[in-house]
């Protein structure tokens, strides 16, 4: 447990009991034109959860199209899944395994695993983190299942299936310093990871970040926190299917809340844990615009400062994720449109606008 509160915690507590009375015409004018503007094309339901820190001040502003009006609602402990926003939380385990002396960024994958790789694969722990491992986005012996229920494509996804593409079909592509994004190599991190030290995913989420950090509603298992899941949409404006990540689950199967998210970036602005800011350096290039470290994405901002971002997105949610240590900034913003609807884009859209102010 968290046994001293920061500023912005303690914010936090105020704003339990004053949130209540806030409308749509409390939020900053940019923060409602933008909203107005961008909600008129959601489909009916659809709810954003916006959290912003500013220099150890946290403000929440939830949004909720009903009847095709658009009103606030309180929902910064509503559940969202944030898909692949799970990578950083999947990396932030490696990093605090890699400072207690446990594993070496280093760390070949085959020693954790028990057996060689197809064509003896060389990747290491960090590789898998900063997606330099020339590993396909997702194993190909998964396109069958995910063709066959797109609604829920990794369900099918096992162990079984994901030893037999190690061993047999994997294809190694090329490994420098680019970083080529992967789902299959943040699986395969998690999946390491629960082999090292014999535990679940969710059991080293729980004891190394999410109780620690009092994220009492961040899970991998839905059914801890299914009564305040917020419904994902499809595309089409129908209920989607929450998805199943199986073996791969370190790439996306994290559900949170905007508030649980901000008690993560509290502890990563205010500096206390070196495996955090382990995870913020950079190791790899995107492009000529963005670094990466392990998992977050970083990109040199016009004011000097590095801004760390992540977004995520499954069949009925999209999700972004940034922060300036250097000034002590965050946004967090949550959503239940569909990450293939044309418009998952006004998602980031709506939560730079508060960012940028």
């Amino acid at each position: 447990m968290i046994k001293k509160y920061s500023a912005t915690l303690l914010f936090v507590l105020f704003l339990m009991t004053s949130y209540s009375q806030m409308t749509i015409t409390d939020f900053p004018e940019k923060l409602q034109s933008i909203i107005k503007e961008k909600f008129d094309n959601f489909p009916d339901s659809t709810q954003v959860s916006i959290a912003l820190i500013d220099n150890n001040v946290v403000k929440y502003y939830g949004v909720e199209k009903l009847n095709n009006q658009i009103i606030a609602v309180e929902n910064k402990n509503s559940v969202f899944e944030i898909g692949s926003i799970t990578k950083v939380f999947t990396s932030a385990l490696l990093s605090n395994s890699i400072m207690k002396g446990d594993l070496l960024a280093e760390t070949k994958v085959d020693k954790i695993l028990g057996y060689s790789l197809k064509d003896s694969f060389d990747i290491n722990l960090l590789q898998l983190s900063n997606h330099t491992a020339g590993l396909a986005r997702i194993p190909g012996n998964m396109m069958m299942f995910a063709a066959i229920n797109p609604d829920n494509p990794y369900q099918q996804y096992n162990k079984e299936l994901l030893i037999e593409y190690l061993q047999k079909y994997i294809e190694q592509g090329e490994q420098n310093t680019t970083s080529n994004y992967s789902n299959l190599g943040a699986g395969l991190l998690a999946y390491c990871l629960t082999i090292h030290y014999q535990k679940t995913f969710e059991e080293l989420l729980q004891e190394n970040i999410f109780t620690p950090f009092n994220m009492i509603q961040s899970s991998t298992d839905i059914n801890k926190v299914k009564k305040n899941l917020v419904r994902g949409f499809k595309e089409n404006g129908s209920h989607a299917h929450n998805w199943d990540m199986n073996v791969l689950e370190g790439a996306g199967a994290i559900l949170s809340t905007s508030n649980d998210l901000v008690l993560f970036l509290d502890q990563l602005i205010s500096k206390n844990h070196d495996w955090l800011n382990k995870q913020l350096e950079a190791t790899a290039i995107v492009n000529d615009n963005m670094k990466i470290g392990m998992a977050w994405h970083i990109i040199k901002q016009s004011n000097g400062a590095n801004l760390y971002w992540h977004n995520g997105g499954t069949g009925g949610y999209t999700s972004s994720f940034m922060v300036d240590v250097k000034n002590k900034r965050g946004m967090i913003i949550l959503s239940n449109v569909s990450a293939f609807s044309q418009y998952s884009k006004d998602i980031e859209t709506i939560g730079l606008s508060v960012f940028n102010r």
